[in-house]
C-alpha cells in the first residue's frame, strides 16, 4: 500500500527549485562583498597595555553618534594594530575592550572630506579584580527584553545539582507539564537548541535530554518567543538556547561540583568543568555524572454509560533509577587577526531501569468490582546521545563584514527492553485465564547531519544584512521486536534546505528589522511490516519583523511578527502499535501534516527593562494533538496524534525586575492568557477554551559574611492539556549559600517544591465518557551542594586582596 502526499507542483520541481535557490543565495553571499564597498574615511591606531606591550585580539567597536548604534568591529593584529576601512562620513566613537583589562572609551571624532583619516591609540588598564568578583556577585538570574528572556544559571543557588528541566520551571513564561513536555507562554512546541544548534528530537525526546543534562554544566539558557528569520523555522511556541559553559580566562582555570539530595528516594551528583587559555588557543571541557531515583504515580478513572461495565480504574507506581553521565568538549584557534577555528561536542550516556506495578479495576453500573488484573512492569533502557560541530569564522574586512562556515553531526541511540507480565482475577480473586506476558526490544537509531553558512555586512545608509544558507539531513531506524505482533520496522528520513535574509536599520529613535526564510522540506516514511510508504514534499516561507521605538533614554516599545512551523515526529508518523498494558497502547499516525503558527508581540519596558508588558497573540493551523479510541468489546484504549482544525492563544503578561534594597533583589512575573482549540479528538467536534493564568517569583536575599538566600515560587491556574482540565499547581523552594576561602568554596542548602503541591489531577468529557487521572513525581527534595573553583583567575583575584586591612582589605561593599 502506498500513501503519497505532493503539493501542486510536481516533486522533481522542487527538488531542482529548491537546489537553484541554495546555491544562488550561496553566490549571492560570497558576492556581496564586491558590490557594496565604498572608499570614504579610515580610523586607526593601537592599541597597548600600561607597560607598553601590545595587546592582540583585543575587540574594537566603532560606534557612531549620536545613537550610540555599533558600525563595524576588528580584532588588533600582533602589533596591537586595528583599522576601519571606507566608513562613511559622520560622527564617531571607538570602544576597545579585552579580556583581563577595563574597557577602554576614545574620544569622539568626526570624518569628513577634509578629515577622512584618523588615528586613536589606546592604553588599556587591568581590571579590578576586588570588583570583578562583587560585579558575578550581583549578576541577576533573570534578565527580560523584548521577545528573550534570559536565565543565568550559573547565578542560582537553587540551581545547583538539578537539571535543565528543573531550572525551566521556574522560568518566566515556561512550564515542564506531567509528560514532561517543555512549553512557552501555555503553547507547546518548543525548538531546543544546544549552543545554538537544534536538536531536532520530537517534545517527548528534548523533555527526556532536559531532564538528563545537569545545570551545573549549563552557563544560561535564552527563551526567544519570537525568533527572527535567522533561525530554524520549526518550534511553534518558541526557542530555548542552551548554553554550555566554555572557558574565557587566560590559563588553567576549572571548578569541582558535588550534590547530594533526598527525596522519596536518594539522588547524587559530582563533576569538573575545566578551561584553558592561552594566546590564540582556548580549550573547554567537562564531565558530570549523576544518580536519581525517581518516583512515579498515576491514575486514570474512565466510566461509561454505553457499556456493560460502566467504570475503569488504574493505579500505577514506579520506581525509576537512571545512571547518567554527561561529557563536555570544545575548543577555539585563532588562525590570524581575521580568522578563528571553533569546534564543539558532547557526549550523554544513560542507562534506566522501570519497575512498577499496575492494578486496573473494571466496575459495573451499580459500583460493584466485577474483575481487575495486575501488570508487572519490568523494563530496562539505554540511551547515547552526541552532538559535534566544526565551525569557521572569518572577518572578511574591517566594515563588519563576516562569514561563518559550521558542519555538524549529530547521533541518538536509544534500546529498551520491556516484559509486562499481566494476571487476571474475578471479583473473588480467583484467577480466571492464564497469565500473559508481553515483551519487547525497540532499538531507535537516529543520525543528523547539516551545514550552513552565515553571512553580515553593512551596507550604505547603515543597512545591515545578515543572510545565509543551511541544509540538514535525519535519517532514523526504528526496529521492534514484539511477542504481540510481528517484528516492525520503520525507516524515516528528512531534509531539509533553507535560505534566509534578513536587513536592520537603525532610524534615531527607530529599530526596523525584516526578513523572510524559505525552507524546503522533502521526507519519506516506510513501514517495512505493513508495506507503506508516504512521502512529503513542500515549500513554505516564513517572514519575520522588528520594530522598536525609543523615545527616551529609558523607554521603548516593540512589535515583533514571525512565522513558525512544527512539524510531525517519526514516534507520531510510524502507524505500529506499542503497549503499556492490555487496555493501552499507542498507535502514530501517517497522514499527520504540520502545523502552522502566526505569532506576534508587542512588548513596552520602562526604567531600563525595571518593567516589561507584553501582548502577544498567536493563530495555529491544524495543531497536532492526541485523541483516543476505545473499543467496546474489550474497553481496551488507543492513543494517536492527529490533526484538529485550529488554535488560538491570547495573553498578556507583566514583569517587574527591580532591586529593592542593596540586599534584596527580585524578579515577578505573571500571565494572564487563553488558549482555544477546536477540533475532533475521536467525539466529533468541539472546541475547549478557558482562561488561566502563571505567576513565578524568585527573590534573592544577601547578607553580611558572605551568605545569601533564594527564594521561588511558581503558580499555574487551571487549564487544558489537549482537551483534559487540569486542576491549579503550585511549588515554593528555597535555598541558602554560603562562600568561604575567599569565595572559592560555595555550600548550598536547598529544597524544592516544599509543600509538595506540584501534581497534575485532571478530567474531562468525550462523547459518553468520562475520563479523569493523576500524576504525581517525586520534586520535593532536599539537596546539599558543594562547589570549589581553582585556577589562575581565581589565584590572581586573591592576590589583589592581599592588602593590609587599614587599607581596606581590598574587598568593596
Amino acid at each position: 500500500m502506498c500513501y503519497c502526499y505532493i503539493t501542486s507542483f510536481n516533486t522533481l520541481l522542487f527538488m531542482n527549485t529548491s537546489r537553484l535557490l541554495f546555491l544562488s543565495t550561496l553566490s549571492f553571499l560570497l558576492t556581496l562583498q564586491v558590490s557594496f564597498g565604498q572608499t570614504k574615511g579610515k580610523v586607526e591606531g593601537f592599541i597597548k597595555d600600561a607597560e607598553g606591550i601590545p595587546i592582540e585580539f583585543a575587540t574594537v567597536r566603532l560606534h557612531s553618534l549620536p545613537d550610540s548604534s555599533a558600525v563595524t568591529g576588528t580584532l588588533s593584529d600582533t602589533s596591537g594594530y586595528y583599522s576601519f576601512e571606507n566608513i562613511s562620513y559622520g560622527n564617531y566613537f571607538v570602544i576597545v575592550s579585552t579580556i583581563g583589562y577595563t574597557d577602554t572609551y576614545l574620544p569622539s571624532f568626526t570624518l569628513t572630506k577634509d578629515h577622512n583619516k584618523q588615528q586613536f591609540d589606546a592604553v588599556v588598564s587591568e581590571h579590578d579584580a576586588s570588583e570583578e568578583i562583587l560585579i558575578t556577585a550581583q549578576e541577576p538570574f533573570i534578565r527580560q527584553e523584548a521577545g528573550i528572556t534570559v536565565v543565568n544559571v550559573e547565578a542560582g543557588i537553587l540551581n545547583a545539582g538539578l537539571t535543565a528541566a528543573d531550572v525551566l520551571q521556574r522560568t518566566p513564561g515556561a512550564t515542564v507539564d506531567k509528560d514532561g513536555i517543555v512549553k512557552l507562554k501555555g503553547k507547546g512546541g518548543v525548538l531546543v537548541l544546544l549552543d545554538g544548534k537544534p536538536l531536532y528530537m520530537d517534545d517527548a525526546q528534548v523533555g527526556a535530554l532536559l531532564k538528563s543534562i545537569p545545570a551545573d554544566q549549563i552557563k544560561e539558557m535564552e527563551i526567544i518567543t519570537s525568533p527572527s528569520a535567522k533561525y530554524d523555522a520549526a518550534g511553534n511556541a518558541g526557542i530555548i538556547n542552551i548554553k554550555l559553559k566554555k572557558g574565557a580566562y587566560e590559563g588553567l582555570n576549572g571548578s569541582v561540583n558535588s550534590s547530594i539530595a533526598k527525596g522519596v528516594y536518594p539522588k547524587a551528583l559530582i563533576g569538573i568543568n575545566l578551561s584553558y587559555k592561552k594566546k590564540k588557543l582556548t580549550l573547554g571541557g567537562g564531565y558530570q555524572y549523576s544518580y536519581k531515583k525517581d518516583l512515579q504515580r498515576s491514575s486514570v478513572n474512565r466510566a461509561y454509560t454505553s457499556f456493560q461495565d460502566s467504570s475503569y480504574y488504574t493505579s500505577t507506581e514506579y520506581a525509576h533509577p537512571k545512571n547518567t553521565q554527561n561529557v563536555l568538549l570544545n575548543g577555539s584557534y585563532d588562525l590570524s587577526a581575521k580568522s578563528t577555528l571553533l569546534w564543539d561536542g558532547t557526549a550523554l550516556y544513560q542507562h534506566s531501569t522501570w519497575k512498577g506495578n499496575t492494578e486496573s479495576n473494571l466496575y459495573t453500573p451499580s459500583g460493584n468490582r466485577s474483575s481487575y488484573f495486575l501488570t508487572n512492569d519490568q523494563s530496562t533502557s539505554e540511551y547515547y546521545n552526541i552532538n559535534s560541530s566544526i565551525g569557521y569564522k572569518y572577518l572578511m574586512d574591517t566594515v563588519g563584514s563576516e562569514l561563518f562556515f559550521q558542519g555538524e553531526y549529530k547521533k541518538n541511540n536509544s534500546k529498551s527492553d520491556q516484559v509486562f507480565t499481566t494476571d487476571y482475577y474475578d471479583a473473588n480473586g480467583t484467577t480466571t485465564q492464564p497469565s500473559t506476558s508481553y515483551k519487547s526490544y525497540i532499538p531507535v537509531n537516529v543520525d543528523q547531519w547539516g551545514a550552513k553558512a552565515d553571512f553580515t555586512k553593512t551596507l550604505v545608509y547603515k543597512i545591515k544584512l545578515e543572510a545565509g544558507v543551511k541544509y540538514m539531513g535525519v535519517k532514523t531506524n526504528a526496529n521492534v521486536t514484539s511477542s504481540y505482533v510481528a517484528e516492525n520496522t520503520f525507516i524515516y528520513t528528512e531534509h531539509i534546505q533553507a535560505a534566509y535574509a534578513i536587513l536592520n536599520k537603525q532610524l534615531n529613535k527607530w529599530k526596523l528589522s525584516g526578513g523572510v526564510r524559505v525552507e524546503h522540506t522533502l521526507s519519506k516514511g516506510e513501514q517495512k511490516t505493513l508495506d507503506s510508504t508516504f512521502n512529503r514534499n513542500y515549500t513554505n516561507f516564513f517572514p519575520s519583523a522588528a520594530v522598536s521605538y525609543q523615545p527616551t533614554e529609558k523607554t521603548s516599545y516593540t512589535v515583533l511578527y514571525s512565522k513558525r512551523i512544527q512539524r510531525p515526529s517519526y514516534h507520531d508518523l510510524n502507524p505500529f502499535i506499542y503497549y503499556s498494558d492490555p487496555y493501552n497502547s499507542y498507535s502514530g499516525n501517517p497522514y499527520l501534516l504540520p502545523e502552522y503558527t502566526h505569532q506576534a508581540e508587542l512588548t513596552t519596558s520602562k526604567w531600563n527593562g525595571v518593567f516589561l508588558a507584553t501582548l502577544n497573540y498567536s493563530y495555529t493551523l491544524q495543531p497536532l494533538a492526541e485523541g483516543f479510541k476505545i473499543d467496546p468489546n474489550s474497553l481496551a484504549t488507543t492513543y494517536t496524534s492527529r490533526n484538529l482544525s485550529n488554535q488560538k492563544n491570547l495573553g498578556v503578561s507583566f514583569s517587574v525586575n527591580s532591586t529593592i534594597k542593596h540586599w534584596w533583589s527580585m524578579n515577578n512575573y505573571v500571565y494572564f492568557y487563553n488558549n482555544s482549540l477546536t477540533g475532533d479528538v475521536g467525539f466529533g467536534m468541539q472546541t475547549v477554551s478557558r482562561p488561566a493564568w502563571m505567576v513565578n517569583a524568585t527573590h534573592t536575599f544577601k547578607f553580611p559574611h558572605s551568605i545569601s538566600a533564594e527564594l521561588s515560587f511558581n503558580y499555574e491556574s487551571p487549564n487544558y492539556f489537549g482537551t483534559i482540565l487540569y486542576r491549579e499547581v503550585w511549588q515554593l523552594s528555597a535555598g541558602v549559600q554560603k562562600k568561604m576561602m575567599h569565595e572559592t568554596v560555595s555550600l548550598k542548602l536547598s529544597v524544592t517544591d516544599i509543600f509538595w503541591k506540584y501534581v497534575y489531577v485532571g478530567s474531562g468529557t468525550f462523547g459518553d465518557i468520562k475520563t479523569s487521572d493523576s500524576f504525581k513525581w517525586d520534586n520535593r527534595v532536599l539537596m546539599f551542594s558543594l562547589t570549589y573553583r581553582f585556577g589562575k583567575r581565581i589565584a590572581s583575584v586573591l592576590n589583589s586582596n592581599k592588602m593590609p586591612m587599614g587599607d581596606g582589605g581590598g574587598r568593596k561593599k
